[in-house]
């Protein structure tokens, strides 16, 4: 009889559903203050846990937490703390785990720095053409901080950035715009909040100097929400359809499924990225990797197949393309 065991390239593992263990302990709310700066990005990443597990009769030893980590190539701990105190911890070249004392909750604070410029993975933070991006689909963000890089953990996220005005004059995260300001030095900073609970690979964060193609969206209950399009200036003029099509996905939720947008903003990063697949640049920050956002310069006519499907917690915008040359997008929703 031959064997059922499932099989995989040689240095892959095998993941399988039937072994899925939940976390004992799960983040709730995330903090992250982002200093970014040319080979040496700061990530102070402050966070809340919540234990989920009930102990078992005679159990008195509190269960492990572990965290994910990245390519040590361009990412290093600088200080990891439990409710403000230095933390003992077992590291390997995957993991950081450690043992949390017998509460229910704690709080951790995990500063990393980031070498974006040298991380040509594409996973995580990273440097492309004038602007720093993220992907963090399916595993992206814990090459940004040592985390429970994992899709059945929920939290909702609170984001500060900090640059050089001059490099990085657009400051961009997930969520609603809560300050901004000046900072000395020539730097600037903004503060973002997401609300809405999302799993790590949902994180989005833009910076750089990038053009602005502006418009609004008015939803069925007659909130206006604010329609920013972000590309390099270069491309400045080429993203009024890509605008379009942005618009009337919004009202194809509506009529379609009864889903109003339920934030202030939303802001898509569009831009071609160095490897030539359509990519998520970020979610609610929604953006994509496109080979062009004007129908003009088609190699062919418009694919007449337009496809959004919506549903919490994701919203996913699919132009289908029958050439490589033409408008591909894709956007989340976090």
């Amino acid at each position: 009889m031959a064997s059922t065991t499932p099989t995989s390239p040689a240095g892959l593992a095998v993941l399988r559903r039937l072994d899925y263990v939940p976390v004992d302990f799960t983040a709730r709310t995330v903090s992250l203050d982002v200093s970014l700066r040319p080979g040496a990005t700061t990530v102070a990443a402050t966070t809340t846990f919540e234990r989920l597990y009930t102990p078992a009769v005679g159990e008195t030893a509190p269960r492990a937490v572990v965290l994910h980590r990245g390519d040590a190539a361009v990412q290093a701990l600088v200080s990891i703390e439990l409710n403000g105190a230095p933390l003992s911890y077992a590291l390997t070249d995957k993991t950081l785990t450690f043992t949390p004392p017998g509460v229910d909750g704690f709080t951790l604070r995990v500063v990393t720095t980031v070498d974006a410029e040298a991380n040509t993975s594409l996973e995580g933070l990273y440097k492309s053409g004038s602007a720093y991006c993220t992907q963090c689909e399916a595993e992206g963000f814990r090459n940004i901080t040592f985390f429970q890089d994992r899709p059945d953990v929920m939290a909702t996220y609170t984001v500060r950035l900090e640059a050089d005005k001059a490099t990085c004059p657009v400051l961009l995260s997930n969520g609603n715009l809560v300050g901004a300001g000046d900072l000395p030095d020539g730097r600037h900073w903004t503060q973002w909040v997401d609300p809405f609970p999302k799993p790590s690979y949902l994180f989005a964060l833009v910076a750089g100097d990038l053009a602005l193609h502006e418009d609004a969206f008015t939803t069925v209950s007659g909130k206006r929400v604010a329609l920013r399009i972000y590309t390099e200036h270069r491309d400045a003029g080429r993203t009024w359809w890509a605008m379009e099509a942005l618009k009337k996905s919004f009202a194809w939720d509506e009529t379609a499924f009864g889903l109003e947008y339920d934030l202030e903003l939303f802001n898509m990063r569009v831009g071609v990225q160095r490897r030539p697949r359509v990519r998520a640049v970020c979610s609610r920050l929604s953006g994509s990797a496109t080979r062009q956002c004007s129908p003009r310069t088609r190699t062919r006519a418009p694919t007449p197949h337009l496809s959004v499907a919506s549903n919490p917690p994701s919203l996913t915008l699919h132009t289908h393309a029958r050439s490589p040359r033409t408008f591909q997008s894709q956007r989340g929703r976090v």
